[in-house]
């Protein structure tokens, strides 16, 4: 059996020299009971076994949610494998509003391996895109891999792209065009080195690469985590660089859509320790939304940040949040709604004995007005003391909010997948959880 395990990861080493591979029509094959998926040489296929309440269970999150043409939502996320000890698969299906699911599609590469959705899209023709990572284990020297996958609106596999390389690579975010076109954004490392650098790939509707972009400032941790598009078609992204000395700031690229810079702009705290953006939306009149973590002190640990930019980049405001325990306290997703107010969800108080091997605290939504004042601040009372995180946001037609996260589960070490909808402003309501 350890023969047999040895071979197969000294053959995937070797199999890491391809860098890029997109897989089109002659990948998809029909599966039993006439379902297309694509071919087990990438393996993102339907799997059965999949079980979102096995006992090993670590890996319920789900970490992004989007809404569909027709009011469905897709949600993206992973789910553990059948068996102990297998990792986790990558998940992104489609429910309407109260949970019914429509379709769910994986992906596998090796059984050992962690798959993670950790964003998705729908285009406007109801396409759905999701960008994540397969690695092979939790901190293991094997590189991970970048991932993104197209479906039709009814699960048919359209196109994917799979980075397959000698460092690690992956995507964080995922953003969709007017035109149906897409944009992805993550890191890489650079070889021979701990260094990252943001990635940056933007394809064509029927998936075929336009543009690739790389930033590092300088040599240290530098990640791109979110991603959006303005409705002149601009490409807004948004993550953590390094400054130095463990120091970090926020920063946003703006580029045109042809790829080219519009401009750059950095955000730091005044501590400025590792200062990371997760989330970014733009509203209609150009305006960007932005959050994410900041230093807030040895006292307080990473505070909740969210900032307001004009279309040049220049702040208008911008908001702290540190929870009543002084722990972490992150913002991981943002939107705006019909009249320019913000929903931003994350957690609060997350602490750092309970947060491993997830990243979570308290769940919580807050909406702001278009002057940065809290107009509500929502808790899962369901939860308990319980930790959880709230990682993805999208606006339903009628207004109110799909929160997608996870939850721990009242047996120790267990997680559950979370889509959970809330009532919005969306103008004039204040917040109340459903």
């Amino acid at each position: 059996m350890m023969h047999h395990r040895a071979l197969r990861l000294l053959l995937f080493l070797l199999w890491l020299g391809v860098a890029w591979a997109r897989g089109a029509a002659a990948d998809i094959i029909t599966a039993p009971g006439g379902v297309q998926v694509f071919k087990n040489e990438w393996c993102f296929c339907i799997m059965p076994t999949i079980r979102p309440d096995h006992p090993a269970s670590l890996s319920n999150v789900a970490y992004g949610v989007a809404l569909l043409p027709d009011g469905r939502l897709a949600v993206a996320g992973c789910e553990p494998r059948d068996r102990p000890n297998l990792g986790s698969g990558w998940v992104v299906r489609v429910q309407d509003p109260e949970g019914r699911i429509a379709w769910s599609r994986t992906f596998v590469w090796v059984n050992a391996f962690y798959q993670v959705a950790r964003a998705i899209a729908v285009t406007p023709q109801g396409h759905v895109v999701a960008a994540g990572f397969s690695e092979f284990a939790r901190g293991s020297p094997v590189p991970a891999h970048w991932l993104v996958g197209c479906w039709s609106s009814e699960g048919k596999p359209l196109w994917h792209d799979v980075a397959q390389s000698t460092v690690p690579v992956r995507a964080e975010a995922v953003a969709a065009d007017q035109d149906g076109s897409i944009v992805a954004a993550g890191w890489e490392s650079q070889p021979a080195a701990v260094d990252t650098r943001w990635l940056v790939r933007r394809y064509a509707p029927g998936g075929a690469l336009a543009w690739t972009r790389t930033f590092a400032p300088g040599p240290g941790q530098n990640a791109a985590r979110a991603v959006a598009i303005g409705r002149d078609g601009a490409v807004y992204v948004a993550g953590g660089v390094s400054e130095g000395s463990g120091r970090g700031s926020w920063a946003v690229r703006a580029y045109e859509r042809s790829g080219a810079l519009r401009w750059e702009h950095r955000y730091a705290s005044a501590g400025g320790w590792m200062d990371e953006a997760y989330a970014i939306a733009v509203d209609g009149s150009g305006r960007i939304a932005l959050t994410g973590k900041v230093f807030g002190g040895a006292d307080r640990r990473v505070d909740w940040g969210v900032r307001v930019l004009d279309s040049g980049g220049t702040v208008a405001w911008e908001q702290f949040h540190n929870g009543p325990l002084a722990f972490d306290d992150k913002a991981y997703a943002v939107a705006f709604d019909s009249c320019g107010n913000l929903v931003v969800a994350g957690y609060e108080d997350g602490d750092t004995a309970q947060k491993s091997p997830w990243d979570a605290g308290r769940w919580m939504v807050r909406f702001y007005d278009q002057a940065g004042t809290v107009l509500k601040a929502l808790h899962d009372q369901a939860l308990g003391a319980r930790p959880g995180g709230a990682y993805g946001l999208a606006f339903l037609n009628d207004g109110r909010v799909a929160v997608a996260g996870f939850e721990q589960t009242p047996e120790v070490g267990q997680t559950a997948w979370s889509v959970r909808v809330v009532d919005g402003p969306p103008c004039t309501k204040q917040g109340a959880l459903r």
